[in-house]
């Protein structure tokens, strides 16, 4: 494990999908973000967003994420910034007529774009 003295550890509640919309900055080291007791992949924590949930600012370094699934973010873009134990990359998820309407124009190529069962999309042409 990262890091013993001098880290903040955040406990995410199982079960728990974040929407992010905006990612948040730290601004000091040493932070630990754990989904639920012990940082299982099963306790199923996702940070849902096509960009980093949190931008490290100034000297921050040696962030660790445990148990999470990270849906609509590069794998590499996340290795790239935190280190990560026990983590699952997903496509990102569309359910929102917004979020479809912005993967189709959003023209890319070679990835992977995954719409929602159960998701009812609403869609008129021009």
């Amino acid at each position: 494990s990262l890091l013993e003295e001098n880290q903040t550890n955040y406990t995410l509640c199982p079960n728990t999908t974040f929407l992010v919309n905006a990612p948040l900055a730290i601004l000091s080291k040493n932070r630990v973000f754990s989904c639920g007791d012990g940082g299982l992949l099963e306790n199923n924590c996702v940070f849902e967003s096509t960009a980093l949930p949190f931008v490290l600012l100034g000297d921050s370094q040696d962030v660790l994420m445990k148990g999470i699934t990270f849906r609509g973010v590069d794998e590499a873009t996340v290795l790239d910034s935190y280190s990560c134990e026990d983590c699952q990359f997903e496509s990102a998820c569309f359910s929102e007529v917004d979020n479809l309407v912005t993967a189709l124009e959003a023209q890319t190529v070679g990835q992977e774009f995954r719409l929602c069962p159960d998701t009812i999309f609403s869609m008129e042409g021009h």
